[in-house]
Formats: C-alpha cells, structure tokens, sequence
C-alpha cells in the first residue's frame, strides 16, 4: 500500500526538502516563488472539484493535505514579511495559523515567530546568527540546527530539544541549482536520496526528480515536469523504476496582466479536473 500511495505526493511541487537557506541568500522570495512584477500580497484558495454531472461540478472545501487557504505579504524589496493560513469552511476571518518574518540591512531573515491559533494559542520563535560560513538556529521550543554553507553544498545538523540529532545535505551545481539532496535522519548512512537534473545551463526548473529510499527496499521513482513559457508546470509525468506503469498530469492556467497565474485547474491521471486553486494578487 506505502509504494501505490506515494507518488501523487510529488504533483505539484517536487521534493525538495525544506529547510536550506543557500538560495535564500542569494534570491529574494519573489524570484523563488516564481513571481513577476511588485507584488505585494498573494492569496490563494484551493477547492477540491466533486461533478456533478458530465459537464458540471461543484466546488469542496480541500484540507485534506493542507489547509485551503493562504495569504503571503511581501516588502518593496521581495521578500515576504507574513504568512497566513486559514480554514476557509470557517466563517470567522481569523487566521488558523500566521508566519512573521524579519530581517536585518542585509535582506537575511534573523527572526520567525509562527503562531498557531489553537487552544491554547502556541507560539514559537526562530532566530537566525549567521557566524563566517555558517548560519545557526535555535528555536523557543530548545531545538536548533547549524548550516555550514560552502560554494557547492550545505550541510545541516540539527539537535531536537529531546536531544535527536539528524544531518541533511544539499550539493549545487555552478549556477546555484539543488542537484542532490541526502537526508541522514540520525543515521551514518543515506535514508532519503534525491536527485535533480535541468535541460540546460539557464533554467531554474527542475526537469527530472529521482526519489530513492535505500531502508526501504531501495524504493525508487521519479518525477519529470513540463513548463509553461512563464515557468509553470504543465504536465508532470511519475512512474517507478520497477514497474512499467507510469501516471501523468496536467495543469491549466489563466493569468492577470503581469504573467502571473491567478488561476490554476489541475487534471488527474485519468485526465480529469480535480482541484481548481484561485489566486488574488495586490502590487505595490
């Protein structure tokens, strides 16, 4: 059941683990969100598509993964300040959960504060000290990491506050692309490899993904992407390395005046709408 279920995960973003800064330093957040022009705010909603009939549907509230609805704030100089997420079948507008992000003359984030709007409200802060090579971490909740940062790789060792200690790395190309990622966990051998490969010298979109697991019966398969002349992806085709099968997906898009989508129809493998995303954004 694990293997049948594990590649839709990949659809729309691929894995690439969260957590290196590298790239941070180098483009603002507008740049790596894919966003063209001033943009001040951007608000997404995503519902899941129920049909009704051959020709006709209906939208669903889709929190399934995640919670439908999003809201990034960005400076004048493109890098966001707050995230917020919401419950939209809630009819309060209170967020469910908010991101703060400050930064010092240097554009480098030194402070996130996330609050969750629970019960009890849980809040938790991040400071960022960046020390020669290396940038540490440390979190309210008393766990923190260290990222050394070389001109082709960064490496990140983190202690949890129940004194888990785990190990990451990040290797890039010459032209400052994600090529292969190793997750350690806390062992000293690989349990999560990915691999990442580009057409050519000036894209910044990933083509081919390949996802191996060695603990788990060396669990392998693949991801590769089509973009769009604005850097969308289109179509997304997975499969395994050990069956023949393969899965393929496609995404249609409108867009505002900037060239940046506003709307978004994703199509499942047997080529049917499935979720439809809206996006509403403010410039400055």
């Amino acid at each position: 059941m694990y293997r049948k279920i594990l590649l839709p995960i990949f659809i729309f973003n691929f894995f690439i683990a969260s957590g290196q800064i590298k790239n941070d330093l180098i483009k603002n957040d507008l740049s790596q969100e894919n966003l063209i022009g001033q943009v001040k705010t951007i608000e997404t909603k995503t519902y899941r598509v129920k049909h009704t009939s051959d020709s006709t549907y209906i939208l669903e509230d889709d929190n399934i993964l995640m919670r439908e609805g999003a809201k990034l704030y960005f400076n004048k100089d493109g890098y966001r300040t707050q995230l917020s997420s919401f419950d939209l079948k809630k009819k309060s507008p209170l967020d469910s959960s908010k991101s703060i992000y400050r930064y010092d003359k240097e554009h480098r984030l030194i402070k996130k504060i996330r609050i969750h709007y629970d019960d009890p409200i849980d809040t938790s802060i991040t400071t960022y000290k960046y020390i020669n090579d290396s940038i540490v971490l440390k979190n309210s909740d008393m766990a923190s990491s260290k990222h050394k940062i070389t001109s082709d790789k960064e490496i990140i060792t983190s202690v949890s506050r129940n004194n888990y200690k785990t190990k990451r790395l990040y290797q890039f190309d010459d032209f400052n692309r994600l090529i292969r990622y190793e997750d350690y966990d806390d062992k000293e051998f690989v349990q999560q490899l990915h691999i990442y490969t580009y057409l050519d010298t000036t894209t910044t979109n990933v083509y081919k993904q390949i996802n191996l697991w060695p603990k788990i019966n060396n669990d392998a398969n693949y991801v590769a992407k089509d973009y769009d002349q604005y850097g969308n992806p289109i179509n997304i085709t997975t499969g395994r390395f050990d069956e023949n099968k393969i899965m393929q997906f496609r995404m249609v898009y409108k867009y505002d005046s900037y060239r940046n989508w506003i709307e978004r129809k994703y199509f499942n493998q047997n080529d049917k709408l499935s979720k439809i995303s809206y996006r509403t954004i403010t410039y400055y």
